[in-house]
């Protein structure tokens, strides 16, 4: 993502500061399309690096959390999601064997 170049920023608080912001607004906004994305391009890692990096304010670093939390709560989303799909794939499976 593009917006990544920003958030190495570390000379430059506002451009930083504006890509933590955009990507928070991102991730709460389109989640399942912005969250997959930024763990499938490395963006997890790069936020937790701004995090630890005692370079960037601390507004940077709260949005910083905050996308991370949104990224780790659509994971929680998607994986229960994913495990009622199996649950009610098992009990259609039951019910067409007691059927038949």
């Amino acid at each position: 993502m593009p917006i990544f170049k920003l958030l190495r920023a570390f000379d430059t608080t506002a451009a930083q500061h504006w890509s933590v912001w955009a990507l928070a607004n991102l991730t709460l906004v389109y989640p399942g399309k912005y969250c997959s994305l930024l763990k499938k391009e490395g963006g997890v890692d790069l936020l937790e690096q701004v995090i630890q990096d005692p370079r960037p304010t601390n507004a940077v670093r709260a949005l910083a959390k905050q996308v991370l939390s949104q990224v780790h709560n659509e994971a929680e989303v998607m994986d229960n999601s994913c495990e009622q799909e199996e649950v009610e794939e098992d009990s259609q499976d039951e019910s067409d064997v007691e059927m038949e």
